[in-house]
């Protein structure tokens, strides 16, 4: 693994997918008929299936990371965790419009009402899960190995964040086994936009925790009719076909992700994946003898969009 890992890294990182993929689907399988004997078909069942299949995949993708030699990305600060955020602050601001556009939709068709159960509880920590293992294998594991690849000079960055971006949105493909056609497109190409966004976050702050965060948050509120409206039942699938309006917003949401992308990558912080990154060559490969060491000992930089 650690050789596919250097000499070729597309291939590396589709053989990460694939674990996770195994991993998660086979730990929530046999979560679901025990949970199923235990509570029956209560919501919570869904939820806490879920929860655990990502806790498992997440184990083992953190024993993968171990075996890679990465393991310091787990402890790695960056620039820090509440810089991390603060790079990310534009997907605060998306989640809060997310949540109020949520809100009015379902208040116009007079079905908004809260419904808090013990299931939706389990709902937003399985979501908070999802976040923390999706990003353990998209950002630390295939994200630092492009990175590793490309280098870390501002066209490095971008191409390592659009080659992980397009690896964490074409793993969401397999959601068309139960989602409509047409919703399954556009989550594809939301999570290849968000995956670039996400990457750009990562690759400047360097704190793992900070993305994974970020990330929760974003599952958290895109399941805000699950959690707090139907008491953690997630509502049923209607397939409404093709709708240009729907394909535009989604182009116009991705292009927003670029767009930011760019912008946090521009020439004056560019600069900084450098910095928070010593331990890897501007063109690609590592820059010292020491990793490890060179990861525990990344310098803290000041905060800053």
């Amino acid at each position: 693994m650690s050789k596919l890992r250097v000499t070729h890294p597309f291939l590396y990182a589709v053989v990460i997918f694939l674990i996770f993929g195994f991993t998660m689907q086979l730990a929530s399988l046999v979560a679901t008929m025990v949970f199923t004997v235990a509570f029956g078909n209560e919501p919570i069942v869904e939820s806490a299936s879920t929860l655990f299949g990502e806790i498992a995949a997440g184990l083992v993708l953190c024993a993968v990371l171990r075996d890679a030699g990465r393991g310091c990305l787990l402890t790695k600060k960056g620039r820090g965790f509440v810089p991390g955020l603060a790079i990310g602050g534009y997907c605060f601001v998306f989640f809060a419009f997310v949540a109020c556009e949520e809100i009015v939709e379902l208040m116009s068709a007079g079905a908004f009402s809260i419904n808090l159960a013990p299931a939706s509880a389990v709902c937003v920590l399985s979501m908070l899960a999802v976040g923390v293992t999706e990003e353990i294998e998209a950002r630390a594991l295939i994200g630092e190995t492009f990175l590793e690849h490309f280098g870390t000079t501002r066209d490095g960055a971008l191409r390592a964040a659009v080659a992980s971006g397009l690896i964490f949105g074409l793993m969401h493909i397999t959601n068309a086994i139960d989602a409509p056609f047409w919703d399954t497109v556009s989550q594809v190409i939301l999570c290849f936009t968000g995956g670039i966004l996400y990457g750009v976050i990562y690759f400047r702050g360097g704190n793992l925790w900070s993305i994974a965060l970020i990330h929760g948050l974003n599952d958290v509120f895109a399941s805000l009719d699950t959690w707090l409206v139907n008491g953690g039942a997630s509502p049923a699938m209607v397939d409404t076909g093709f709708s240009a309006i729907a394909l535009a917003v989604t182009l116009l949401v991705g292009a927003l992700d670029i767009a930011v992308s760019l912008y946090l990558l521009r020439k004056d912080r560019a600069g900084e994946v450098a910095k928070t990154w010593p331990e890897i060559s501007e063109s690609g490969g590592w820059a010292t003898g020491e990793p490890a060491a060179a990861l525990d000992a990344a310098p803290e930089r000041p905060e800053g969009l």
